[in-house]
């Protein structure tokens, strides 16, 4: 029994007790609080002014508690990349070479690749560039006639400036430039059935006169 420190002086690698060592209320470095465990309130406390390290013989750290991060952060060492799994399979990826995010697959070719569906709400793309095909209804917009449309689908069996079904199996659709170009055939189809109104009234007028001429 002691008022201050009971110290045990070896000069072996290790001590060895054959029967169970209780403490009553923790256990800390000597001179230091960097390494304490309170047996009362249970707390584990590591301080350090570098890395903290656990090193195991086993394959895996096995938490039975959730984890909480006060910084919120999380990192891979080194050059490692850092990998979020259950059961055994990599769900997040994320690359430490050029920092691609993956969610279903470990190789993500872009900054955030998703292998599988996707549910969200709303999608926000930027044009980043890109124009908006206003430029149809512009006056020197050079627009195909219906003949020179039908004479391209005939030849081609896909409207101008569209990837043919072969193109998107190979290379896949990109949703920004699809929709711009989509829009634009709309705009296309706008100017077309606008002619084609104006056609109809000029021919519905022309009844009309043959009609007060025949009633004449």
């Amino acid at each position: 029994m002691s008022d201050a420190w009971l110290n045990f002086y070896t000069n072996r690698e290790k001590f060895y007790f054959e029967q169970e060592v209780v403490f009553n209320a923790g256990i800390s470095s000597h001179n230091s609080d960097s390494f304490t465990i309170n047996l009362l309130s249970g707390n584990l406390t590591i301080m350090t002014d570098a890395w903290m390290n656990f090193y195991t013989d086993r394959s895996s750290f096995y938490f039975n508690k959730p984890i909480y991060l006060n910084l919120g952060e999380l990192s891979s060492h080194s050059t490692h990349d850092l990998k979020l799994q259950t059961n055994g399979t990599t769900r997040v990826f994320v690359s430490n070479a050029d920092g691609n995010v993956g969610i279903g697959t470990t190789s993500p070719d872009a900054k955030l690749a998703v292998k599988g569906d996707i549910h969200t709400q709303e999608v926000l793309v930027d044009l980043n560039g890109a124009v908006a095909p206003d430029f149809v209804f512009e006056p020197n917009y050079k627009l195909r006639t219906l003949a020179e449309t039908e004479k391209y689908i005939q030849e081609n069996k896909h409207l101008p400036e569209i990837p043919s079904a072969a193109k998107m199996e190979e290379n896949g659709i990109e949703l920004k430039t699809m929709n711009l170009k989509l829009l634009q055939k709309i705009e296309e189809l706008t100017l077309y059935t606008i002619e084609q109104q104006k056609q109809l009234r000029s021919l519905q007028k022309q009844v009309n006169e043959l009609k007060q001429t025949k009633n004449k």
